[in-house]
Parts: structure tokens; sequence; C-alpha cells
């Protein structure tokens, strides 16, 4: 029942009272929830001026499902990690642990902190109909840039989403966030890197213009070197027969 502790928070670290993995459920109290699921829950609190996002990764199924296994907030950490080898912004990682019995999860917690001035890009777009244009467009080429670093890199997202995008409106920062699927893929697995695409395809068709998606796809596939002819045709099967329905 290990649990790490960025050394950069120690003092609160002190302040909240962790001392063991079991501290951590001090922060999970119902005033302090912002969504509930079966599998996930976030809470948001505010500790000496230092906001914070926590979220714990309930443990579905069977109870075995994690049993030698790494937990999700474990994951997500771990992609942070990736994202900061690859110099790719995101949030910044306070703490995380897992609580087990006997190797089996009960469930994972990860505390990330808030990023000011922020709002994901699913949002964003929504309540930017039309509007800023250029403004737009650069994040477009921002989102493609760092969506071709990742698979430059064989690195799989699984869960790419305009969600799981922040930007920064104030200094016009784009912050990856939420990765508990990602992974490395040494092998040739170029349907990985594909679903990527369409699983972010399937909100840019809901919120952004033709020319967006135009302006996305050039980009990611100027970086990557890709041949947009032949792959544009596959990203959208893989849409239209796993995604779409």
């Amino acid at each position: 029942m290990k649990y790490y502790w960025n050394p950069l928070y120690t003092e609160l670290q002190k302040d909240l009272e962790i001392k063991s993995i079991h501290d951590f459920e001090k922060i999970t109290c119902d005033e302090n929830i912002l969504v509930r699921g079966t599998v996930v829950e976030l809470f948001k609190c505010t500790i000496n001026d230092t906001t914070l996002y926590v979220k714990k990764y309930k443990s579905k199924g069977s109870i075995y499902r994690y049993f030698g296994r790494k937990s999700r907030a474990t994951k997500e950490t771990r992609s942070y990690r990736r994202f900061s080898a690859m110099k790719i912004p995101h949030a910044e990682v306070v703490a995380h642990g897992d609580l087990r019995v006997l190797g089996c999860l009960k469930w994972g917690i990860i505390i990330t902190k808030e990023i000011p001035n922020t709002v994901d890009l699913y949002k964003y777009f929504t309540d930017h109909q039309e509007q800023n244009t250029s403004e737009r467009m650069e994040i477009m080429k921002r989102i493609a840039e760092f969506t071709a670093i990742l698979h430059n890199n064989k690195f799989v997202h699984n869960t790419h989403r305009l969600r799981n995008i922040l930007f920064c409106t104030a200094e016009q920062k784009v912050y990856l966030i939420d990765c508990p699927e990602g992974s490395y893929r040494h092998l040739p697995l170029g349907r990985s890197f594909v679903y990527d695409l369409a699983s972010i395809y399937r909100d840019i068709s809901k919120l952004c213009s033709a020319e967006e998606w135009t302006c996305f796809f050039d980009t990611y596939c100027s970086h990557t070197k890709a041949n947009k002819d032949k792959l544009l045709p596959i990203v959208d099967r893989t849409y239209q027969k796993k995604i779409r329905k």
C-alpha cells in the first residue's frame, strides 16, 4: 500500500496530515465531489490557495482484475511522466497511490494540481462556435502536433478526446490530461494510432468545421510523414465501424 507524494508539495502533505494511503480518503468527501460514476469519482478542493483535483478509480467487477497489475491511477501517472519526456504540457501530479488488500485493488487515487484559466476543448469548441477562427486553427495545429509527437514515439493515447485536452485562454497553451490507458507500442500496430485519430475525429466532426479537421489532419500527416490520401479512408472506416455506433 505504497504511495507517492511529490516532494515539491511536502507542506501540502503536512497540512492534509497524509501519513498513509488510508489518509488519501480525507480529501474524497462528498462536499468536494464533482463527478460520481461507477468506475471513477472526481473531487476538487482548495488547500492554502492550492487547488487540487482528486480522481478516485474504483475497482469494478472481479476483485482480482488488477491483481498483480498496475491500477489506472498508476498508469495515468506513468503517462504524465512520458508526456514530460516528450516535452508535452500536462497536469502536474501531486500524489498518487493504491489501496490493496492481499494484492487485490480496492481503489487508486491520483491528485493533480489545477491549471488556472483552462477549459477542456470540448467545452471550448461548444462555446465558441464560429468565433476566433484563427485561434481555433492554431489549437488544431497544436493538438495535431502533440498527437504526432505521441505516435512518432510509438505511444498510443487510447482515450484521445477533446475533453481530455485543456486550453489555457491566458497563455494560449494546450495541455493533455486524463490518460489512464496510454501505452507504448513497440510493434508496428498502426491500428492503435488510427484509433486515436478516429476517436478525436468523433468530437471534431461534431464541433468543428471541415476546414478545421483538414488543418488537424494535414498538420498530423506532415509531422508523421504519413500518406494522407491512404490514411484518411482508414481513419474514416475505423470511425464508422468502431466508434460512431
